[in-house]
């Protein structure tokens, strides 16, 4: 099996579990929406600047995105397949397969918490087609 088809393997294998048991979207979401109300409470009625505002948003992300990142290798050494990956493939092409696993996550997570975070802060959008494309 070549890298490429390995990591693809990895992929779809992650993918797979995570829509069987939903544990990690569940937990980053979670997570994401508790740490927004908090800082939705801190912040209140007050005017923030946008780069607080936008600071505020990424620390959410990044202690989020944290959470799930480790989930994944964990997982493999919970039930016992971590030997038989390295058995089977490449190290670089599990990595690689999480890797993109880990960055739909975010992604989703991404797409789910600045929804949340516009909602809750009252975040105006001066331009919807430049917001939506970065």
């Amino acid at each position: 099996m070549s890298w490429l088809a390995s990591a693809w393997a990895i992929f779809r294998k992650d993918l797979r579990v995570e829509l069987r048991n939903r544990y990690a979207v569940n937990t980053l979401l979670l997570f994401a929406l508790g740490a927004l109300l908090l800082v939705s409470f801190a912040v209140g009625p007050q005017p923030v600047s946008a780069r607080v505002r936008a600071a505020l948003l990424w620390i959410v992300l990044l202690f989020a995105a944290s959470i799930g990142l480790g989930r994944s290798f964990v997982a493999e050494h919970e039930g016992g397949t971590a030997l038989l990956l390295r058995l089977h493939t490449r190290a670089s092409s599990v990595f690689i397969g999480k890797l993109f696993f880990n960055f739909g996550l975010v992604a989703l997570l991404t797409l789910a918490a600045t929804a949340v975070f516009m909602l809750l802060l009252g975040v105006p959008v001066g331009s919807p087609a430049l917001f939506v494309a970065t």
